[in-house]
């Protein structure tokens, strides 16, 4: 059974009890700081980390505490779909992205299209090309920034190429690999919840922190374009 949790600032974490155990231990994905908080408010009030069910939901539902830093947008029982989480169903609702269009961008707008970079750094580093640095390319800036990866900058680089059918037709989460996104690390992690939290490889990255929301929107709205299918 899996509790989706909310916290006062809008981040998301699943907590997970894994079947046929009366008493299971509380498994948890979600960025590193909201494990160790949800970790501390329920060693409050439960023994070590484990719950029945109805404990965690009554925890979850009702403890003062507990619902000052956190509410419960959702419980899913095991092999039921995942709420308003579904990879396809929300992305079906949105707008595809072509490569030819990512292409018809200039480099920068589709680094903010894809919510790698900010307007702000954008900005930032354009100003550096044009007062302190007239000799670097936008993307060296960026990359030289710590902004972005270097394989990344690589990948938006020659949109065409590398959004191919290929790279169109993997899952979301290999899609953020490929792209160099997240790193192997994160990546990892993420396996390591899938071995018991049921949810997909692009879900837990972003649950963990590795990606943002609308960086996955923007990977997981990259379609074929219509002319390849005909």
């Amino acid at each position: 059974m899996r509790f989706h949790l909310r916290s006062r600032s809008g981040e998301e974490i699943v907590l997970y009890l894994r079947p046929g155990n009366p008493s299971a231990p509380i498994e948890m994905a979600g960025p590193a700081n909201l494990c160790g908080t949800v970790s501390t408010l329920l060693k409050m009030s439960l023994t070590g980390l484990s719950a029945t069910s109805d404990d965690l939901l009554s925890l979850c539902e009702y403890d003062p505490v507990f619902r000052h830093w956190f509410r419960l947008d959702a419980v899913v029982k095991d092999g039921d779909p995942e709420p308003a989480h579904r990879e396809d169903a929300k992305f079906a609702a949105m707008e595809p992205i072509y490569p030819s269009q990512v292409a018809a961008m200039r480099l920068g707008e589709r680094l903010t299209a894809a919510s790698l970079v900010t307007k702000e750094q954008l900005d930032e580093a354009l100003k550096g090309i044009q007062e302190q640095m007239p000799h670097l390319q936008i993307g060296e800036i960026l990359c030289g920034r710590g902004y972005l990866s270097h394989r990344t900058m690589e990948f938006f680089l020659d949109p065409i190429t590398k959004m191919n059918t290929a790279f169109l037709t993997l899952r979301l989460g290999e899609r953020l690999q490929a792209a160099g996104v997240v790193i192997d690390r994160d990546v990892h992690r993420a396996l390591q919840c899938q071995q018991w939290l049921p949810l997909s490889l692009g879900r837990l990255l972003v649950l963990n922190g590795a990606v943002s929301q609308a960086t996955a929107d923007f990977f997981g709205r990259l379609s074929i374009e219509p002319s390849s299918l005909s």
